[in-house]
């Protein structure tokens, strides 16, 4: 039987879907079921660069979708033919072997005759699925920053307290005091604590870098000298290759950061490798595109850390930047890893990459930006003692929403000699400020207590013509919003949990300068 030739509107529909299927690059079929089933590609689209010209018949289609995926095809096509309209979404896997998503619909239609005939549009949502993947992905991600952001608030501002009465008690106890081991070793677990903390902000991206320019070959070489001592022991039976070169261009780094970083890696390659084995520590100048001239400058230093031990199984490689995976017992996994390296990496405008197998060893490699050979180093280390700094009494407004963070900084100061007053919110700062603006040598102030914003309150004390000295304490890291902070009060910024000693450093500086 001879379909039923078309009617003008009809014609005009089809040319509609072809012209539609041309601009979206999909596919469009006619259906015929009665008397027999007639399938004709009007318009191919993408499976013409798979199935040829005419496209794919049936029973190809139906070979393209495998397992689950035939079974929804087989749903579709029943449902096609009892409802006016239907769609499915699929993956159909080509004749090269690559799988594709693809959207199905179809639209019942009639002839004049009242014979049916289906529709069928095919549209291929690689893409579309792609680009959904990236969005969820980074809202997945801005959820986790924000979350590790909020935690690392609250543990810092609970952790301040804690290694601060620890240091407070250990200053007023002898060395020998039988008190004094336990509660060293409370200290070391509270700063450990600190450090993971640090650790999860930084492979979140959303922690800010202490950079420094330093050298990085001096530097190398001092990370693995201290390593050899420290996780290189004569019984693991690990021969070392060190090669960094002499002629490294300095570089900015934080430098605590990326010594955990290295010695991370370090600790990796030498767990992997439990019978012993090569441990390859190199570091040489790196041009960024492949395809520069020798005459290029290089611009980048690379880092590369390689063992021969038991690689990384393909199933896992996917894995090693998530926070807190491990293929070892859980209770040998230190800390962030991987995640923390790559996010200092990141934010210092470089990248890691690593090259693993099954048996086949590992190798970490670290890019990162090098500074123009011309600057000056201009570098500083400061080395401060908590019993030999004795701030010069004075008068000092302590202002904390925490109140054992509050009594600690007030207990701390009080012992220097320093006059104190105590507020728990900006409400009270600015009451203060407002009725004695002259008064105070320094402001203590957290950014986040109840009242007016930070700004506004910063804004009001300088409008009071009060011209104190500012430190600036948060349980955030520093970001750009507290640099603006600082920049506003011309003060300065110490992120809790912070060290006594290290706070009372911030304050010696400010009063060394003039507010």
């Amino acid at each position: 039987m001879e379909a039923t030739p078309l009617t003008l509107e009809e014609r005009r529909r089809l040319h509609a879907y072809e012209h539609m299927a041309c601009t979206m690059g999909s596919a469009i079929a006619l259906v015929e079921t009665e008397p027999n089933v007639h399938f004709q590609w009007l318009q191919p689209g993408g499976f013409g660069r798979h199935f040829g010209e005419t496209g794919p018949r049936v029973s190809e289609l139906f070979a393209a979708a495998q397992g689950e995926q035939q079974e929804r095809l087989a749903a579709f096509w029943t449902q096609m033919e009892q409802e006016p309209q239907a769609s499915c979404e699929l993956a159909l896997t080509l004749p090269d072997g690559e799988e594709s998503w693809f959207r199905l619909l179809s639209t019942q239609n009639t002839y004049p005759n009242g014979t049916a005939y289906l529709l069928l549009n095919v549209m291929d949502i690689d893409q579309q699925l792609a680009g959904q993947a990236e969005q969820i992905e980074e809202r997945r991600k801005e959820t986790i920053q924000n979350m590790a952001a909020g935690i690392a608030h609250e543990f810092n501002n609970n952790l301040t307290p804690i290694r601060g009465f620890i240091e407070l008690t250990l200053d007023c106890l002898e060395t020998a005091h039988p008190a004094a081991d336990g509660l060293r070793t409370a200290l070391q677990q509270a700063e450990a604590c600190a450090e993971l903390v640090q650790q999860i902000m930084f492979s979140s991206s959303n922690s800010v870098l202490n950079l420094r320019e330093v050298d990085p070959t001096s530097l190398l070489s001092n990370i693995i000298y201290d390593a050899s001592h420290t996780l290189l022991k004569p019984e693991y039976h690990i021969e070392v290759i060190q090669d960094i070169a002499t002629d490294l261009p300095r570089i900015q780094v934080d430098h605590k950061v990326f010594r955990d970083s290295i010695r991370h890696l370090l600790r990796n390659a030498v767990t992997a490798m439990p019978e012993g084995g090569t441990l390859k520590i190199s570091a040489k100048r790196s041009k960024v595109d492949p395809e520069s001239t020798p005459s290029s400058k290089d611009d980048h230093i690379c880092i590369l850390i390689e063992d021969n031990g038991a690689g990384i199984a393909p199933e896992d490689m996917r894995k090693v930047f998530d926070p807190f995976f491990t293929t070892r017992n859980r209770a040998e996994a230190r800390g962030m890893g991987l995640p923390m390296v790559e996010g200092m990496v990141t934010q210092m405008g470089g990248w890691v990459q690593i090259d693993s197998g099954t048996d086949q060893g590992t190798a970490v490699t670290i890019y990162l930006p090098s500074l123009s050979e011309e600057k000056e180093d201009s570098s500083t280390v400061s080395t401060y003692s908590m019993a030999s700094s004795t701030p010069p009494p004075g008068r000092m407004l302590i202002a904390d929403d925490e109140d054992y963070v509050l009594k600690l900084i007030t207990r701390l100061f009080a012992k220097q000699g320093w006059e104190i007053t105590e507020a728990s919110s900006f409400y009270e700062v600015l009451n203060v400020v407002d009725q004695h603006p002259d008064r105070f040598d320094v402001l203590v102030l957290d950014i986040g207590m109840p009242g007016p914003s930070a700004e506004e309150t910063l804004k009001r004390i300088r409008e009071a013509n009060c011209h104190s000295h500012i430190v600036l304490v948060s349980g955030f890291p520093e970001d750009n919003r507290i640099r603006n902070l600082v920049d506003l009060c011309h003060g300065s910024f110490i992120s809790k949990p912070f060290s006594l000693s290290s706070l009372l450093e911030r304050v010696q500086d400010l009063m060394a300068t003039t507010p």
